[in-house]
């Protein structure tokens, strides 16, 4: 098993869209097909639909998610701690949605490594539900999201605030757009919500 195939197949079951899980992985759409299609054969199931409306997950696709994130956790887990022997006092690891990364954790990595250069920092690029999950159960002490989920036992800081800018060469006011004109960006459940609630009241 190719963790590679694994990362895919979590990717596309948030975006549910081919061409935005190779954007998001760096790889092309034509990867990220092959990569389903091998996994589908491994498991001899099909994992996904593609339709007019976008990708989704079968039956099969939905169930084999919980057991793609246990591999994938228990193999991150493990690279962590071998790479980690004998070269660092302590170890941190932070997870961060990679729209996020430069903007929010490149120059603070920079101060703690001069300050601290015997502190070991694991960074995984990954997406909100699965970094609440690995919060939860330990494999993760930070992360750096946009969709927080309030649980008793944790606790949350606003680090900054993300503006987006509507841009369109068809029409001057929003009601101007339409939605055969309009691509909007996934990044999270919050976004999505705000979207809405801006949309209703336009």
């Amino acid at each position: 098993m190719q963790i590679e195939l694994l990362d895919t197949f979590l990717d596309l079951i948030e975006s549910r869209n081919f061409n935005r899980t190779a954007e998001r992985l760096g790889i092309t759409q034509s990867t990220v097909s092959s990569r389903i299609r091998t996994l589908e054969t491994l498991l001899d199931k099909q994992l996904f639909i593609r339709g007019k409306s976008g990708t989704e997950p079968t039956v099969a696709g939905l169930r084999f998610e919980e057991h793609a994130r246990a591999v994938r956790l228990r193999w991150l887990d493990a690279r962590r701690e071998i790479q980690a022997v004998g070269q660092f006092d302590r170890l941190i690891r932070i997870g961060i949605q990679f729209e996020l990364y430069e903007r929010v954790l490149e120059r603070w990595l920079e101060w703690v490594r001069a300050t601290l250069p015997k502190l070991a920092i694991y960074i995984e690029i990954d997406y909100s539900n699965q970094m609440i999950l690995d919060l939860t159960t330990g494999s993760l002490d930070l992360a750096v999201l946009y969709s927080p989920q309030h649980l008793p036992d944790m606790h949350y800081e606003q680090i900054a605030e993300e503006n987006f800018v509507m841009v369109s060469t068809r029409g001057l006011t929003f009601g101007a757009v339409t939605p055969a004109d309009y691509i909007r960006g996934n990044y999270s459940a919050f976004f999505n919500r705000a979207h809405r609630q801006i949309a209703a009241g336009a």
